[in-house]
């Protein structure tokens, strides 16, 4: 009996399996990528993570479940031991499509964007968003729409099989992302501060921390945090995206209910990472006292970007940088390769260094 399943295998499995945390934990992997980005950190078990059956099984031989994605189908698994998965499937089903998502922070008083179901062509405005319900992530499920151009290219590409809402656009003076894990042991909520998501083409490519804030923006943001998990029964770590309109409103725009790409830069930021913050929750032990280890910390994603014939390489690190490669077998093009963190004290100097490390490194 495996201490720990983790349903996945990629590089959120693997950075879940060395968390500090993990550290004398039998863990166990279910997915097909066997020589991927776990390899050796645990026992593989080869199965489809989209099949409740693999799922059911895998989880028989654990003591205690965690999924690496949101996009399974998690409606027969809630009469499952609720203990067995955390978050539990019945938690994750409740915000298991985006509709349902932003439907629930409305009930809650939340601030949102306006939002609904798209049904008809004749709904699509410009400008607007639209999102796919499920399946959604880098860009991927995602149209904004400029102009006639860019619905015309909607409708031609949209999926038949799918089911998309539609989103007034809203003017951003940027997008914040908060990370916060909820324990199992007491619903303790413990957080870690805001930063900045900066997104291309629907990808976050840099996350800066600390985001300035107002007082008052900090706790709309924290206590729509509260609102949301504790209504949910949520145990494990949670990323929240929100909008910093340009007259400084905070809007809602979406949960991520697992390890999430803007609280990478907790890795070596903090002394413990959000890694281990979703272990301590779903584990029920007391949350470790979090530690700054720097005054300014900045994470990038970096993507691949080899062109045929072509070597990986890497600028030589400096004082403060830290890289985290995913190994990956098979590079393309804007496929997350790693990220790599940079800490310091002056904001100019480390972005500066980062847009070098961006135009140098071949992954």
């Amino acid at each position: 009996m495996f201490d720990l399943g983790i349903i996945g295998d990629g590089q959120l499995a693997k950075m879940l399996a060395e968390a500090k945390l993990a550290k004398g934990l039998s863990i166990a992997f279910l997915g097909k990528d066997f020589d991927g980005p776990c390899l050796g950190l645990g026992e593989h078990i080869v199965g489809d993570i989209y099949s409740s059956n693999d799922i059911l099984t895998f989880a028989e031989q654990c003591k205690l479940c965690t999924f690496e994605n949101e996009f399974i189908d998690f409606s027969a698994l809630v009469n499952f031991e609720k203990s067995k998965f955390l978050p539990s499937a019945n938690t994750l089903l409740t915000i298991g499509d985006k509709l349902s998502e932003k439907n629930l922070a409305q009930e809650l008083g939340i601030a949102i964007g306006k939002f609904s179901l798209l049904e008809a062509t004749e709904q699509i405005t410009v400008p607007s968003v639209i999102k796919a319900i499920k399946g959604g992530y880098d860009g991927y499920g995602t149209f904004l729409i400029r102009n006639e151009k860019d619905k015309e290219f909607f409708l031609a590409n949209m999926d038949a099989q799918k089911k998309y809402i539609i989103e007034d656009f809203v003017p951003l003076k940027r997008e914040l992302a908060i990370s916060f894990a909820r324990s199992k042991k007491n619903d303790e909520f413990i957080f870690y501060p805001i930063v900045e998501s900066i997104q291309k083409n629907g990808i976050c490519i840099r996350v800066e921390f600390p985001a300035e804030l107002t007082e008052k923006q900090k706790n709309i943001i924290e206590e729509s945090c509260q609102l949301l998990a504790n209504k949910i029964d949520y145990h494990g770590i949670m990323s929240v995206e929100f909008f910093e309109c340009m007259n400084g409103e905070i809007l809602y725009n979406e949960c991520s209910p697992r390890p999430h790409n803007s609280a990478h830069y907790t890795m070596d930021a903090f002394n413990y990472s959000q890694f281990d913050l979703h272990l301590a929750a779903i584990l029920g032990l007391d949350f470790p006292r979090l530690e700054l280890l720097a005054e300014k910390a900045m994470m990038i994603n970096l993507l691949g970007n080899l062109e045929e014939g072509e070597s990986s390489a890497f600028p030589e690190l400096l004082k403060g940088e830290f890289i985290h490669l995913y190994n990956k077998k098979q590079s393309r093009l804007g496929r997350k390769m790693g990220h790599l963190n940079v800490l310091g004290n002056d904001k100019n100097k480390m972005t500066e260094r980062l847009n070098f490390i961006q135009k140098e490194v071949k992954l």
